[in-house]
């Protein structure tokens, strides 16, 4: 569906659209743009980029090889995930104790607009019910590590008149949470537009609320159709 998705907005765009995505680290860019360049094949790439996620070659690869052959910008937006495990550890006074280098792969915004009164954060807290650790504060930043590293390489690399298309797990967006918190928070005004998929039993327990709030657009699919595993 992303894939489909991609070839129509492409058509649409032109090489005004470029892509984002979760899935891959800041940290990874360089790799990642040289595959772009056509530079070295797929089983060169790889091994190079850290953390690629076990379904790549099935969910992303597809997508990054369209970018390729289009000659389309690919965003590595996400923060590397050394960095959001020491933030988890140590707390927002770990960007104290990294280099400049390490910072600029992780957003500058995140001391500025962390807020873990903030719905997505919030709830973390909230389903943890009477059990909360004491580290949920440090959680709850590591969290927003990403939300807000993936809102700032999207904005950053964003052009005039240009559109993002941005894979992201579902948590990161629904209910305008996440990087699109983020987004509005760094850049208000930009026109985000989410979109969601949700199993059929899950949506068969969804509120009128929740169905009217989750996303912009929603793809409800059957239980029963073959998922992959991340």
């Amino acid at each position: 569906m992303q894939l489909e998705m991609s070839k129509r907005f492409f058509e649409l765009k032109g090489l005004k659209l470029f892509f984002g995505a979760e899935m891959f680290e800041s940290g990874n860019q360089l790799v990642l743009n040289e595959y772009l360049k056509g530079l070295y094949t797929d089983d060169k790439m790889t091994p190079e980029i850290t953390q690629l996620w076990s379904n790549y070659q099935t969910d992303y690869r597809p997508l990054v090889d369209f970018a390729k052959e289009n000659n389309l910008r690919f965003i590595a937006t996400n923060i590397p995930r050394r960095y959001a495990s020491i933030i988890n550890k140590m707390g927002i006074k770990a960007l104290k104790e990294l280099s400049p280098e390490a910072l600029a792969l992780i957003s500058p915004d995140l001391e500025k607009y962390f807020d873990p009164t903030a719905k997505a954060y919030a709830e973390m807290a909230n389903n943890m019910g009477g059990h909360i650790p004491q580290n949920m504060l440090n959680m709850q930043t590591a969290q927003a590590s990403k939300d807000a590293t993936m809102a700032y390489f999207s904005i950053k690399n964003l052009n005039p008149d240009a559109l993002l298309f941005h894979f992201e797990g579902s948590y990161h967006s629904n209910y305008q949470q996440g990087i699109i918190w983020w987004v509005n928070k760094i850049k208000p005004g930009l026109k985000i537009k989410s979109i969601t998929t949700v199993m059929q039993s899950e949506w068969n327990k969804m509120t009128t609320n929740e169905k009217s709030t989750i996303a912009n657009y929603i793809i409800v699919v059957a239980d029963s159709v073959t998922q992959t595993k991340k």
